[in-house]
């Protein structure tokens, strides 16, 4: 893998000494291309006890013949392999193809017939993913689908159904990939512990310029009723508040004591908030819970540490349970500080390690269903599971169970 600042080079040069490729992946790459002499492992991914996918990167080297290719190497070439996990012999090229130089591979779930690959930018960003379907019987891959995961921006509840509305993208390496929309259907009243069936639609429907500024509108502000009164939740303004509306000549503004207002939900009296944060450098500063109270008029802000300096991107009133999604920033890349639950009477606090940012949070029975940048998160007790969808070898978008996030719930008493 390409060193990412001048700081690392030397970091790689010493790790990719100790992970040259078997003998005949070399090979494999210079029989595609003779001018290939520098050989990296970037990951290895176990099949089954035999088998073995091997991602590697080769490059021809620098004009002295000696030194490993530069950052922005031109000539950079990624290499997919099914390598015996006994004599390191390839059994099948699944692919050999130009990669970015800006773009970073990681190598996902594998299994008998497929390989999915995912490219980050300079700061863990998602770019995009390849997914190779192959029969190992045959020289090439089957089918090679270039996609963006589907991310779940809004749910809805109706009827024991999450109705979701999602974004993904799907194309091929001619065209680019091609944004598109669907709506993803999940029936929550499924059996505890199995997966939740699902319909999925594409969604072809021409969306206006003023139909895509409402709805953003509509993600910025947020209308509340309580005691016969309507509070607006001003997220945008400088300074971000509520505002009592709707009663002539007794309009009111109540700035909040937080810069931003993330978004807010409601449990009938008190409007609950996460703090967001908006600078020219990403996300910066200490991270709390806020609640407006509808009657007195009053805030009170909660400074958990076990939020940092994340910003809160979605948030869920469940009773004594106030659930929040943070997001963490670096630079312009925005990526997941997990999921937080707090509880209001006794002040415990736990977080769950969800890997995705979050958008949506919502409970059907006993489960907690969380919306995210890359599929569906569902929370039923202490176990979190992560559905994510993506093309299977029609291209059809479908459902792919995940495996469990691997950090460990970590709960904290006030």
């Amino acid at each position: 893998m390409r060193a990412r600042s001048a700081v690392l080079i030397l970091i790689f040069v010493v790790c990719y000494a100790q992970q040259d490729p078997p003998v005949a992946v070399r090979k494999a790459f210079e029989a595609h291309d003779a001018s290939l002499q520098w050989f990296s492992v970037v990951a290895t991914r176990p099949v089954d006890a035999n088998w073995e996918v091997v991602l590697a990167e080769a490059a021809p080297l620098e004009s002295d013949g000696v030194r490993p290719p530069a950052a922005n190497m031109q000539g950079m070439q990624l290499g997919v392999f099914l390598v015996s996990r006994a004599s390191h012999q390839v059994k099948m090229v699944i692919d050999i193809s130009h990669w970015s130089p800006d773009a970073y591979p990681e190598l996902d779930e594998v299994d008998a017939h497929s390989v999915r690959l995912h490219s980050t930018g300079d700061y863990g960003d998602y770019q995009e993913s390849v997914r190779y379907f192959y029969d190992s019987s045959r020289p090439r891959p089957t089918v090679t689908i270039r996609y963006r995961t589907a991310s779940l921006q809004s749910a809805r509840h109706e009827n024991g159904k999450l109705i979701y509305t999602a974004e993904y993208g799907f194309g091929g390496e001619q065209f680019g990939i091609k944004p598109q929309r669907a709506t993803i259907t999940i029936n929550t009243e499924g059996t505890r512990g199995a997966a939740p069936t699902f319909v999925i639609a594409d969604d072809h429907t021409p969306m206006s310029q003023a139909t895509k500024t409402a709805r953003y509108q509509a993600t910025k502000t947020a209308r509340f009723q309580a005691a016969g009164q309507t509070f607006v939740v001003e997220a945008e303004s400088q300074p971000s508040g509520i505002r009592l509306a709707g009663v002539p000549g007794k309009e009111q503004f109540f700035p909040a004591p937080v810069t931003h207002i993330g978004p807010p939900a409601f449990d009938g009296r008190r409007i609950w908030f996460a703090r967001r944060f908006l600078d020219g450098d990403g996300y910066s500063g200490a991270g709390a819970i806020g609640a407006f109270d509808s009657v007195s008029h009053q805030y009170k802000i909660y400074n958990l540490p076990e939020i940092g300096t994340a910003s809160g991107t979605a948030i869920l009133a469940d009773g004594n349970q106030i659930w929040v999604g943070l997001e963490g920033r670096e630079e312009d890349s925005g990526h997941s500080a997990g999921l937080l639950r707090y509880n209001r009477l006794t002040g415990t606090v736990r977080k769950y390690n969800v890997n995705d940012v979050i958008h949506t949070i919502n409970r059907a029975n006993a489960t907690i269903y969380c919306g995210t940048s890359d599929g569906l998160y569902t929370i039923q007790g202490d176990l979190v599971r992560h559905y994510r969808f993506e093309p299977d070898a029609t291209g059809k978008l479908t459902m792919v169970a995940r495996p469990a996030p691997f950090h460990p719930i970590a709960e904290s008493q006030k």
